[in-house]
C-alpha cells in the first residue's frame, strides 16, 4: 500500500514482484508512463485505486512531462485490468447514488475462468475517483480510506469479506 510517491512505488512492486504480493492499493497516484511500458508483472494480483478528481499533483487526468509523464488514474486502472487479463468493460456504480454522486467506482471484475488461476477473493481492479477531492487520504461522509484498505485486506489477504 502507498500514498502519493509511495503509490507509484506500490505500483512498480507490483510490476516487479508480484509473485511476493497479494495486491496492491495505490492512493493518489496513477502510473508513470515510463514504468507502464516495462512493467511485466509474473503473476495476477488485485489492485485499488483511490484518487480524488481535483488531485492536481500527482493529476488524476495524467501528465505529459517527459520522463515524468503519468497515466489518468482511469488508464492506470486499465492497464492493470489487461494485465491481468481482464478484457471486459468496468462496472460502473456511484456512492452515494446516481442522482448525487461523490464517488465514481469503476470495477474491472474477472471471471477466475476467464483468467485461468484462481485468485483468493476474486480478480478486481478497482478505482475510486472522489468528486472535489485533491491530492490527500481521503475520508468523507460517503467514503473512508481506511474502510476500503481494511476490506481489501480482509477480502484479498484471507478471504473473509
Amino acid at each position: 500500500m502507498g500514498y502519493s510517491q509511495g503509490g507509484l512505488f506500490t505500483d512498480r512492486i507490483a510490476c516487479e514482484m508480484s509473485n511476493v504480493f497479494k495486491g496492491a492499493i495505490v492512493v493518489a497516484a496513477n502510473m508513470s508512463v515510463p514504468l507502464s511500458i516495462n512493467c511485466e508483472p509474473s503473476e495476477l494480483m488485485p489492485i485499488t485505486f483511490i484518487q480524488g478528481m481535483d488531485d492536481v499533483v500527482l493529476n488524476y487526468y495524467g501528465s505529459d512531462n517527459g520522463n515524468l509523464s503519468l497515466l489518468s488514474a482511469k488508464e492506470t486502472a486499465r492497464f492493470w485490468a489487461l494485465k491481468n487479463n481482464i478484457i471486459s468493460s468496468p462496472i460502473t456504480s456511484y456512492i452515494p447514488n446516481d442522482q448525487d454522486p461523490s464517488v465514481e467506482v469503476l470495477l474491472y471484475k474477472a471471471d477466475n475462468n476467464q483468467i485461468g488461476k484462481e485468485v483468493i477473493g476474486g480478480l478486481n481492479i478497482t478505482l475510486f475517483s472522489l468528486y472535489g477531492v485533491g491530492h490527500t487520504w481521503p475520508s468523507t461522509k460517503e467514503f473512508n480510506t481506511n474502510s476500503e484498505i481494511n476490506d481489501f485486506i480482509l477480502k484479498y489477504m484471507t478471504g473473509h469479506l
